[in-house]
């Protein structure tokens, strides 16, 4: 069960009705976190994605598993996911909802994953709701 038909069958067990505004919101999360994942998967195929796919092939993985899960890379900048977001409607304030950036006390922001093989994570239904990075250095974590 996903994350939505989860909140939807909880509200109907405790008797809260969710609005239409809180179900498009649940909507919203998985759309943001396609967005992401195509990000990611085309930042993989660029230039800078190259020691991510390198990695990919010392460790055996060949292009069509690499494409069965949908794995990325995200770029070592800090708004470069924060940018392609921004450029699909999407605000700051979501991006940190759903976990993509970072916030700081004076108000700055960063996208979260940098520098990092992403894995997607998906419910039963396919949709990605949320994220698995692997650092390609000695960064930690890992």
């Amino acid at each position: 069960m996903g994350f939505g038909e989860a909140l939807r069958l909880l509200a109907i067990r405790a008797g809260v009705e969710l609005s239409a505004r809180e179900q498009t919101g649940v909507d919203d999360l998985y759309r943001i976190n396609q967005l992401a994942t195509s990000f990611f998967r085309e930042a993989l195929e660029s230039p800078e994605g190259g020691r991510a796919m390198e990695y990919l092939k010392r460790r055996g993985v060949d292009d069509q598993t690499r494409n069965l899960f949908a794995l990325g890379y995200s770029p070592n900048k800090p708004d470069s996911l924060q940018s392609h977001l921004a450029f699909h409607g999407v605000t700051r304030d979501l991006a940190f909802n759903v976990g993509l950036i970072q916030r700081f006390e004076d108000g700055g922001t960063r996208d979260f994953f940098r520098g990092r093989l992403m894995f997607p994570i998906c419910d039963n239904r396919g949709r990605v709701t949320g994220f698995g990075a692997r650092a390609l250095d000695d960064g930690m974590p890992k």
